[in-house]
């Protein structure tokens, strides 16, 4: 866990730090401050950098193929605010004032308080800019929060995914296996297949509802699984389902469950 950690902080840093370098470049070169961009006051430039600041956290993801842990998690809670401060810290260092670095003239708090403090608005379309004086400060927070929120996408949008609760890895595709009856005979099944399942018998529990009659009527039971190959742990999500006017499943009352087990067979 710690080496595939050091590993999600890597490159997530990496994509933050060269976005806030590129961002720094692109205002100093073009005048373009792309983070700083609004739409009335949502900072919809802040967020679209923080997103890409954070895809080193997505990349991540996708080459270890599991969720964050602790020390990743931390580190995407400070990355938002640590890029954001990074696009100041590196116009600071990169700017000269008559062939000398303004870090010499002035303190990198001063620079960020004469930066902030006397922000200006340009107002679309009429391509003019208006001053905001210390309401800047406020723009300035908004900014550095969305660049917070976007740095947090990630990690949402990777702990929604299906991913085993012992090892962290990422679950394959639920294998959905079902089967039709009254609705009688499927509450017998469901508290037979539950007992296998929370027992670990997931193998069987599968083969007990699938012996169930395929004929397609108003109730079924669904067990819906996934096999965790590394630490043979399994999550399985057994419904007893009904058919509504709405054209829906919809699980009967007290009949789902689901959760993790470690598996094993039944002699």
């Amino acid at each position: 866990m710690f080496s595939s950690d050091l590993i999600w902080i890597v490159l997530g840093l990496t994509t933050s730090v060269l976005t806030a370098y590129l961002l720094a470049l692109a205002h100093l070169r073009f005048g373009i401050a792309l983070f700083a961009y609004s739409v009335g006051i949502l900072p919809v430039g802040a967020l679209g950098c923080g997103m890409v600041a954070a895809t080193g956290y997505g990349l991540a993801a996708r080459v270890l193929g599991r969720v964050p842990g602790p020390l990743a998690k931390a580190c995407m809670a400070v990355s938002g605010l640590l890029t954001f401060s990074l696009i100041y810290w590196f116009v600071y260092s990169l700017v000269e004032v008559d062939g000398r670095p303004l870090s010499s003239l002035m303190s990198f708090t001063g620079f960020v308080r004469a930066i902030v403090g006397d922000a200006s608005m340009r107002v679309m379309p009429f391509n003019t800019e208006l001053a905001i004086g210390s309401a800047g400060y406020a723009f300035a927070t908004l900014q550095a929060f969305a660049f917070c929120v976007a740095g947090l996408a990630p990690y949402f949008l990777n702990v929604s995914k299906l991913h085993c609760d012992r090892c962290g890895r990422f679950l394959p595709d639920l294998l959905s296996t079902f089967g039709y009856g009254s609705p009688a005979d499927l509450a017998r099944a469901f508290v037979t297949v539950s007992g296998l399942a929370s027992d670990g018998a997931v193998s069987s529990a599968r083969t007990h509802v699938d012996s169930l009659p395929r004929q397609e009527l108003n109730h079924k039971l669904d067990l819906e699984t996934a096999d965790c190959a590394r630490c043979g742990r399994a999550y399985y999500r057994l419904r007893l389902l009904g058919w509504t006017l709405r054209q829906t499943w919809v699980p009967l009352p007290a009949h789902s469950v689901s959760g993790y087990v470690t598996t094993r067979r039944l002699q």
